[in-house]
Parts: structure tokens; C-alpha cells; sequence
């Protein structure tokens, strides 16, 4: 279904995000703390109504 792929890009994107305050090599794509977290749970929505 394309909706728990979309779900999925969400999530793993998310997650490189969340990785960008872990590694100061990436910080520069991450803006805040925050907003990954809001991603992650846009992209569980999403895979959440497909199912």
C-alpha cells in the first residue's frame, strides 16, 4: 500500500533527524529537537489509517 511506504520514508526520516543531534556532522540538517519527533508520529499515522 502506498500509504504504510509513505508512513515508512516518514519514520526512517525522523530518525536520520533525531541522528543529526547525535552526530554533530549532520546537526546542520537538524533545525531543532523537537520536529523529528512530530515526523515519526505524522509517518505512524499515516501507516496506522492505511492498515
Amino acid at each position: 500500500n502506498r500509504n504504510i511506504i509513505l508512513g515508512v520514508i516518514f519514520i526512517i526520516a525522523g530518525l536520520v533527524f533525531m541522528m543529526g543531534t547525535l552526530f554533530p556532522w549532520i546537526t546542520w540538517i537538524a533545525w531543532g529537537t523537537f520536529w523529528p519527533v512530530i515526523i515519526i508520529v505524522v509517518g505512524l499515522v499515516i501507516m496506522i489509517r492505511a492498515i
